[in-house]
């Protein structure tokens, strides 16, 4: 598909953690050079389950966020684009 190019994964992320614990199992580390995960002012584990996910991966794991100021997704979106380094982005959804 993008045979040869960097691919990135934006995770747009509110309150998360569990969600985002069970996108990480589903990842395919083989094809993906970096995820971003753009944080909308959690309260939750979501900063600390990256963290733990930054540290078991052999690529780049960015994070970004911003206080909680109500539904904020095309925000966490424009940051992941901002905090990424590839040339191809993979958004997700947080459902």
């Amino acid at each position: 598909m993008f045979h040869g190019q960097r691919i990135v994964v934006v995770m747009p992320a509110y309150n998360a953690a569990k969600t985002i614990e069970r996108t990480y199992r589903e990842i395919p580390l083989d094809l993906v050079d970096e995820v971003v995960v753009t944080d909308d002012g959690s309260t939750d584990e979501t900063a600390s389950i990256v963290s733990e996910f930054a540290r078991r991966v052999p690529f780049r794991v960015g994070f970004t966020t911003h206080e909680h100021g109500g539904f904020q997704l095309a925000r966490c979106r424009n940051e992941g684009v901002r905090a990424s380094t590839a040339p191809y982005l993979l958004f997700l959804d947080g459902d």
